[in-house]
């Protein structure tokens, strides 16, 4: 079964222009579709800018909003010719406007001088109907996403918790960038699924995730896969270095450099030196250092 075919038309400068900056340059689009396709589905969507040349680019879906939904493409190189041909347009755009008399259309369809006190506004952004899908594509029409909230790199949300596919496989769906970029807002259950990412550098995104809290780093300090990074900017966080358990995690872990390991192995609890030294399960370094603060306060004694 061959892709869904969608159609977005762009009717002025300022549309496409507009679209360009809250949507495009990131690589995605919004697309109106009285029937949209399931989340992770594969589609392709043709870019109509004014009179140019269509743009036919491939896509795959990220969510469902509203009266249509976001694709994420699957080839940036489309959006090169799209910021030409706005930086183009508008150097050779006149810098000033010739005044115009607006007007008004009567009931018999003739021009009038516009009265006073009428507006004289005309809409520039609405994008004009698109052209009927080719045959065998199933999409209704194409569209401009609506205004959303929030940064302009959350242009549409890359996880969809309503959806029926499950988060771990939506997350694993995405490209290392789009994991990335959601690990920094990503939600508690979310930022669980990435912080155990394949892709280590994910993870100090995770950590550093304005949301994540406490509780969270202290159980993400024990993980033998979280990445050495990570565990190397909790270290730096003096407030949460207080904490006995993240302490010991971070001895016990064998992702911890080195050196954060040994050095706090020379400053915590000589009660808990002594279980380190015993312990089995941590690197051979850090036991002959913990044996030896335990041998020297044996000799204090």
């Amino acid at each position: 079964m061959g892709k869904l075919g969608y159609s977005v038309h762009y009717a002025s400068l300022e549309a496409v222009t507009n679209a360009y900056e809250r949507e495009l340059q990131y690589g995605g689009v919004y697309v109106l579709s009285e029937v949209p396709p399931t989340p992770l589905s594969s589609v392709e969507i043709t870019l109509r800018i004014l009179e140019k040349e269509p743009i036919l680019v491939e896509g795959r879906v990220v969510n469902v909003v509203g009266d249509g939904f976001f694709a994420q493409f699957s080839d940036r190189a489309p959006l090169d010719s799209i910021r030409e041909f706005i930086q183009l347009a508008k150097a050779n755009a006149p810098r000033e406007q010739e005044t115009l008399v607006s007007t008004q259309t009567d009931a018999h369809g003739d021009s009038r001088p516009a009265e006073p006190g009428e507006s004289n506004d005309t809409v520039m952004d609405s994008p004009s109907p698109v052209d009927a899908p080719s045959a065998g594509d199933t999409a209704t029409e194409g569209g401009i996403g609506p205004a959303l909230s929030g940064p302009v790199r959350n242009v549409w949300q890359l996880i969809d918790m309503s959806s029926g596919v499950p988060i771990g496989q939506q997350v694993r769906e995405l490209t290392v960038a789009e994991r990335s970029r959601l690990a920094r807002q990503a939600n508690r259950p979310v930022r669980a699924i990435l912080i155990r990412d394949r892709e280590k550098r994910i993870h100090i995104d995770v950590v550093k995730n304005p949301k994540t809290t406490d509780e969270e780093i202290i159980e993400w300090s024990g993980l033998s896969g979280i990445s050495p990074l990570a565990l190397k900017w909790i270290s730096t966080q003096k407030r949460l270095m207080q904490n006995r358990t993240l302490q010991l995690n971070l001895i016990k872990n064998p992702m911890t450099p080195p050196n954060i390991a040994l050095k706090l192995v020379k400053v915590i609890h000589i009660s808990e030196c002594r279980k380190i030294a015993k312990s089995n399960k941590v690197r051979d370094a850090i036991a002959r250092v913990a044996r030896k603060r335990v041998a020297e306060a044996v000799e204090r004694m």
